[in-house]
């Protein structure tokens, strides 16, 4: 004996986990001390000291004491003791509850309890209960603390055990008005009423403990659970109250479905408004609810109010902010191609169930209930929304894999939403381009739910036709979902599979795995009776294991012990289960039936001397988790029999030829062939039949079939072409799904191209497959989609292959697509090898025939694709639109653009795809052979697949030119005239614009209007006008010259477009001068305008200009009237060697305030005579300057002719200059 310890109970050394030292003033040797937390369960604290050496533990504890079980007398310490625990809630840690003694010959300690205000611990209290019961009970009875037991996800209670009196008798919980639903949302809230001083010591689910919830160690008065019942077994949430003021608040949310994990959330004291008595659940209870929901357990809430979130945004929960469950598109209507004034909103869901949804009208929560369709809901991927009146939706559309929840819904009275099968032939994806027909009847149903100003601008001749078929397909929809909905009901009443237990029937059992009988059964030794003749037994066909297990049926002697094996049957995917009696003893088989129905047909009577009884069954869907009739269908049964003393024996087969799918009770006779194969094509055969299990032909197109070649009954499969409504180029789709005269889903054994070759890559077998789409170039095989419930929990739904069919990889970018996204579809397909994958080439804007010629053809270098350019004239007056397009094909795909062989840059964005056409728009008066190479593109346009455009203009570099308003007729030649004017200098000449200052002004010469909208690169001037003082004074008296040129170059060559006079801002028009975008003015370097400087400034007298070429190259117009407008005359008739004195007779002769008398006769001039140098005289016309920047270059236009003479024409100007001192080139009047 090492020593005597005088126990302080209320000393905790050793510290947490302990630290193998004793800290409570013992002077026994060796006497270790350890410390627990959350021992022996979570909430409690137990303290213990030992030795190896047994001691001896005073009675006397400081103020209390022990009564010894057994002792002898009360001052005898105790002896022989190697272990003393003490016990503490962690709610009162210096309060202890519970010892545990440990003696040297015991296994278990002996616990002692003692009342709250007691000084005795005494073994009664605690009497024949474990440690945890005696925990318990103590805290119950000294703190008033209990354990609370989650149930179920809305009930709860104490934790109840029959031992633990004090929490029995002295504590009571009360459900307060049963569970009640949250306005607005699917949630529910469970409460309960604590009395008493009650405190929640901790927290179990089912009776297994729960972690990181720690209770409150406060009074409670209110327990709840918060619950979403739909779908998750466990309240999300579990909050305690305090009991007096219910001030004190505690929450907790569950990690998972196991019940026991979860994670303090902290006060829940903002989840009700008002007073205690009635308080009202409020938007914050739904809100973090909601957020639990979608953290933990995959589950998103949709808040529908309107514009509670935009194009673009996303939303879930702030612990998904790295990657939202749902983002938030919008769309517009359009029918053929025409957009209406409807628009809706889109919210994709990527991953998890639809739990609920919600809007808010006027801040308060409003429910959404879909009807037929309880939430939560599976496989939704996306959610249309429809806004007439209101915060609220009017309609919304459900895109999910279901039948029974796919569809329209229509706002009805208070919450409940009801299926629409007026518009159930309408998807989502047609919304870009309903026909009438369809457009006809969303606007119908869209008017019921008060949407105003919806244009019915819509007409089409087949209108009556396509209604008609809309109405047979929105039958084929209400079937679809009527059948759904029947199915959906008998699964959710179905038994549990009532194929017997491994103990069916008999007290023996077997072990898991096995595959004999085990158990506490004896059989006898024979399965004889006392005559020596075999019994007689029923065999039943339906009984069977999984395996690797067996199973027992008969009830009395004989046993008949069935032991499926698959490894040994030669025909991969069938289980041949074996009915044998105990040792393989003989049987006589009196009848044989399939769960509880006799057998009919062949397989009727009497046959004796029966070794066993063999069924084939199809393995795939004889999994464990298959029950009832998810389970096959037998398919064969071989019946081997052996004479005594034979050595041999003799199988016999019988097929099931019961045609209805709920009956096997029909059998016939087979003969097995004896052909290698035969067993495994009957057996294929019969489960085509009879399972549905079929081989998916990828390459079949049409028509129906079994899936085997000699399936007794073809057919089972039909293949028919998917309508894609041209959304898929191209490309084509089939889809192969159950034929109408059918039942349930099909299975899928593998895949074949044709008969015999079977596809490498594609998941075999699969089950409970609804359709399978195949995707073709022609015949070649591209893309597969199986849509089945054995795929839906993973994501590989979609397969693609690049070598024509015969091997298939994973097309993972598709996954979470149903069929319905033919652009994505679409995209994919684009990239693998086939004839139709687009060709990736280049684009030269700059290639179009050089001789006017409106068709051209060109080679691109790299793909070697033949592009053909057409022209064509006047799609906007005065320009030329150029299509490139690729011969032969429908659509391609733009690597890069060129101009002329050179890249070109800016805000293109490439490589762009599905690419129909693409039109370059150049203005049309300079395509010709001697000006094409100067004629600059002004717009360009891409036209993809499905109508969509892609504009793009020129601004020194190309940008986009969406958005701008150029798409209407007018604005469109507005937006190319502006163009045109920066590009190619198409100008309009203002003869009102005159400096203020005398020196020079710069404006605007070009289409102006709308230019802030249109063009907003538009950039300022592109003319400047100077007042020429060389050419007035005395020389023309009171007469001006105001000269017009380029302003960036003001040697440089513009083409006019139009003459304007804009004096009184009302851009009147010149009349008698010709000059537009389809006529213009081509080549000009300067425009000259007379004034009189006495006159009005707004009436010009006389206008010239030069044209650089052709005959006549001089071109002077006068102005015979006093308005703006004026009448302005030209005369071809004339000489271009005339002095200034023939333009003062000009200007006199029109009518203003400068007019003078005539002037003298010019004298004549001989060849031979000698000019003196001196400075040029004024010029009243052409002066040197502009013979120095005239271009001798031929130059063609509308308006300028021919090129005749030119340099003959400079050099006698140049004579006459030196001869006459300046006097001009004009024509004489």
């Amino acid at each position: 004996m090492s020593g005597m310890l005088t126990l302080n109970v209320n000393c905790q050394g050793g510290g947490k986990d302990g630290d193998g030292t004793c800290k409570c003033g013992s002077n026994i040797h060796n006497l270790e001390a350890k410390k627990w937390i959350d021992q022996p369960t979570k909430g409690f604290i137990k303290l213990t000291h030992y030795s190896k050496i047994p001691f001896s533990l005073k009675k006397e504890l400081g103020g209390f004491r022990i009564i010894e079980v057994g002792g002898v007398s009360e001052r005898q310490p105790i002896k022989d003791v190697v272990s003393v625990s003490v016990y503490f809630w962690e709610g009162a840690k210096n309060k202890p509850i519970l010892l545990g003694i440990k003696k040297r010959d015991k296994h278990e300690p002996t616990f002692y309890g003692k009342a709250n205000t007691g000084i005795t611990w005494r073994n009664s209290t605690v009497q024949n209960l474990d440690e945890q019961q005696a925990l318990d009970n103590q805290n119950c009875h000294n703190n008033g603390a209990v354990p609370f037991n989650i149930k179920g996800s809305t009930s709860g209670d104490l934790l109840r055990d029959d031992k633990v009196t004090c929490v029995n008798t002295t504590r009571r919980i009360e459900l307060v008005g049963g569970s009640k639903n949250h306005p607005g949302s699917e949630y529910v809230t469970t409460t309960y009423k604590v009395s008493g001083d009650t405190k929640i010591s901790r927290v179990t689910y089912r009776g297994k403990d729960t972690t990181d919830l720690s209770p409150p160690t406060y009074p409670v008065g209110v327990i709840r659970l918060y619950s979403y019942p739909g779908a998750i077994n466990v309240p999300l949430m579990l909050e305690f109250k305090s009991e007096n003021d219910g001030s004190g608040s505690a929450c907790f949310e569950s990690k998972d479905t196991s019940g026991t994990n979860w994670l303090e959330y902290g006060s829940g004291n903002s989840f009700y408004n008002g007073d205690q008595g009635t308080p009202e659940p409020t938007d914050a209870l739904s809100e973090q609810l909601d957020r639990v929901l979608c953290k933990y357990h995959n589950n998103v809430t949709l808040d529908l109010t309107k514009e509670r979130y935009n194009n673009g945004d996303e939303y879930c929960c702030s612990e998904h902010k790295d990657g939202y469950k749902i983002s938030v598109t919008s769309g517009e209507i359009k029918v053929n191609g025409v957009s209406k004034t409807a628009s809706y909103c889109n919210h994709t869901i990527r991953g998890g169930k639809l739990a609920g949804v919600f809007y808010k009208d006027y801040g308060q929560r409003k429910n959404i209930k879909l009807h037929g369709s309880p939430f939560p809901i599976d496989g939704v991927d996306n959610v249309y929304v429809f806004y007439c009146q209101g915060n609220g939706p009017s309609l919304i559309y459900v895109d999910s894999k279901s039948a029974v929840d796919r569809g329209w819904y229509k706002k009805g009275d208070g919450n409940n939403w009801t299926w629409n099968s007026k518009l159930s032939v309408i998807r989502p994806a047609e919304l870009k381009n309903l026909s009438c027909a369809k457009w006809k009847r969303l606007k119908g149903v869209l008017t019921e739910c008060s949407c105003t100003n919806l244009t019915d601008d819509c007409s089409d001749p087949k209108q009556d036709e396509d209604e008609k078929q809309l109405q047979q397909e929105e039958e084929e929809v209400q079937k679809e979902r009527q059948n759904a909905v029947a199915l959906t009901s008998a699964d959710s009443q179905a038994p549990t599979d009532p194929a017997p237990s491994p103990n069916a029937g008999n007290p023996s059992s077997t072990g898991i795995g096995s595959g004999s009988p085990s158990g506490s059964y004896t059989s006898p030794s024979s399965q004889q009776d006392d005559t020596g003749i075999p019994h007689e037994v029923t065999i039943d066909i339906y009984s069977r294991s999984v395996v690797g297990q067996s199973t027992i049926y008969g009830g009395n002697s004989p046993n008949i012990y069935v032991t499926p094996n698959s490894s040994q049957l030669s025909v991969k995917d069938f289980t041949e289960s074996t009915h044998k009696a105990q040792g393989g003893n003989y049987i006589t088989v009196k009848d044989f039936k399939y769960n509880e129905r006799l057998i009919q047909g062949d397989l009727k009577g009497t046959i004796k001397n029966v070794r066993s009884v063999s069924v084939f069954y199809y393995t795939p869907i004889e999994a464990p988790n298959r029950i009832g009739d998810e389970r096959g269908r037998p398919l064969l049964v071989k019946v081997t029999q052996k004479e005594p003393g034979s050595q041999s024996s003799t199988e016999t087969y019988y097929a099931n030829i019961s045609t209805s799918h709920d009956d096997n009770t029909q059998w016939r006779e087979w003969s097995l062939p004896r052909s290698k194969d035969a067993l495994e094509t009957k057996l294929t055969s019969l489960n085509c039949d009879l399972n549905n299990v079929v081989s998916i032909k990828v390459n079949q197109i049409s028509g129906s079939y079994c899936g085997h070649l000699k399936a007794h009954i073809p057919g089972r499969v039909k293949v028919e072409k998917v309508d894609d409504h041209g959304s898929l180029g191209s490309y084509r789709a089939y889809k192969h799904e159950l034929n109408g005269n059918s039942v349930g889903k099909f299975h899928i054994s593998d895949f074949k191209n044709g008969q015999s070759i079977t596809l490498n890559g594609l998941p075999t077998p699969i089950l409970d497959a609804k359709k399978v789409v195949v995707y073709f170039c022609g015949k070649i095989p591209l893309l597969v989609y199986i849509y089945s419930n054995d795929l839906m929990t993973g994501p590989e739904k979609w397969f693609q292959s690049e070598d024509g069919g015969g091997t298939w990889t994973s097309a993972s970018t598709l996954n979470g697509n149903n069929g319905a996204n033919n652009d994505a579809i679409v995209g994919l397909l684009d990239t693998l090898n086939s004839p139709c994958k687009p060709s990736s080439i280049t684009i030269d804007i700059y290639k179009r025939s050089s001789s006017g010629a409106t068709y051209h053809q060109y080679t691109d270098t790299s793909s070697r694709r033949v592009i053909t350019v057409t022209g064509v004239r006047n799609s906007s007056p005065g320009f030329i639109e150029y299509r490139h397009v690729i011969l032969g094909r429908t659509t391609f795909t733009i690597e890069k653009f060129q101009y002329n062989g050179k890249p070109v840059t800016g805000g293109l964005s490439v490589p762009m795809s599905k690419v129909e056409e693409v039109s370059v728009y150049y203005w049309f008066p300079l395509e010709t052979m001697e000006y094409m190479d100067k004629s600059r593109p002004l717009l360009f346009k891409v036209t993809l697949h499905g109508g969509d455009e892609k504009w793009y203009e020129n601004n020194a570099e190309w940008k986009s030119a969406e958005g701008s308003g150029i798409f209407s007729p007018d604005n469109f030649q507005k937006k190319l005239q502006m163009l045109n004017c920066k590009l190619n200098y198409a100008v309009i000449i203002d003869v009102s614009q005159r400096p203020d200052n005398d020196q020079y002004k710069e404006y605007d010469a070009c289409e102006t209007t709308n230019k802030d909208s249109l063009d907003p690169n538009h950039g300022n001037a592109r003319m400047q006008v100077a007042k020429d003082e060389s050419k007035t004074g005395t020389s023309l008296g009171g007469y001006e010259v105001y000269s017009h040129t380029l302003k960036a170059h003001p040697h440089g060559k513009f083409h006019i477009v139009g003459f304007i006079n804009n004096s009184t801002n009302s851009k009147e028009i010149l009349n008698g001068i010709i000059a537009s975008s389809e006529r213009p003015i081509l080549d000009v370097s300067e425009v000259r305008v007379y004034f009189c400087s006495k006159d009005d400034p707004k009436r010009p007298l006389l206008l010239y200009y030069k044209t650089n070429g052709g005959s006549p190259e001089h071109h002077l117009y006068q102005n015979h009237t006093p308005d703006d407008r004026g009448k302005w005359e030209y005369e071809n008739n004339y000489s271009p060697l005339i002095l200034y004195e023939q333009i003062l007779e000009i200007l006199n002769g029109l009518p203003s305030k400068c007019k003078q008398g005539t002037p003298p006769s010019p004298k004549a001039v001989s060849e031979e005579t000698q000019p003196q140098p001196e400075s040029p005289q004024a010029l009243g016309g052409v002066g040197l300057a502009t013979l120095g920047t005239m271009s001798l270059g031929t130059i063609s236009g509308i308006s300028s002719g021919t090129l005749a003479g030119s340099a003959a024409t400079f050099f006698a100007g140049w004579k006459l200059y030196n001869r006459y001192k300046g006097d001009p080139w004009v024509r004489k009047a």
